[in-house]
């Protein structure tokens, strides 16, 4: 694949966290697609460096890289709830560390475990009730199922579906129309006009 189709896939799969209107988004991508893949991810954290979204690499496995693209300044936000911070420390994450400090250690546990940590959720903007929710129930009787499992404020929920799918589609749209994804976010500023 190309580093143009490879641009569409974080469009797809990245836009409503580079828009900022989601803390972050998990992307899965085949080592045998992307040969280039983490060179290409150094080009995207040198350009965007400046405009708040980061792009990390959370775990490598045998056949699959783990990207976790995200707005900064959104996610600090999600990460200083009382109760998100509470639940992060019983897990052990260093919260009054910074950003970088707590993924580091979510990446230690993505190696550890091998699985996506339950707490995955806190980092992808999802609400506590429905990461507690799903936890509790083993991800069985959800209300609704959608960009995740939800056991709260159903209504909620849907209203973030589809804000999201809409940002999502109009971001693809003017990556398939030719634009570049740094021209689609070119400040920290424009990032919810991009939706």
């Amino acid at each position: 694949m190309t580093k143009r189709d490879f641009e569409r896939i974080l469009a797809f799969h990245g836009g409503p966290a580079m828009a900022g209107i989601k803390a972050g988004n998990l992307i899965s991508c085949a080592k045998d697609k992307y040969p280039d893949f983490f060179r290409w991810i150094r080009q995207y954290q040198y350009d965007f460096k400046d405009k708040g979204i980061r792009f990390e690499v959370l775990y490598t496995g045998d056949k699959n890289h783990l990207l976790f693209t995200y707005r900064e300044r959104v996610l600090k936000e999600a990460l200083e709830q009382g109760e998100v911070q509470a639940l992060l420390e019983r897990l052990g994450y260093p919260v009054c560390s910074g950003v970088d400090e707590i993924l580091s250690y979510l990446k230690m546990r993505f190696h550890a475990h091998k699985d996506f940590p339950h707490e995955i959720g806190v980092f992808l903007g999802y609400p506590l009730a429905d990461i507690l929710g799903y936890v509790k129930y083993h991800g069985r009787g959800c209300k609704l199922s959608g960009y995740w499992k939800v056991y709260g404020d159903v209504e909620e929920a849907k209203k973030r579906f589809l804000q999201f799918e809409k940002c999502r589609n109009a971001i693809t749209k003017k990556v398939q129309a030719g634009w570049a994804l740094s021209q689609i976010f070119p400040s920290e500023r424009m990032a919810a006009r991009a939706c």
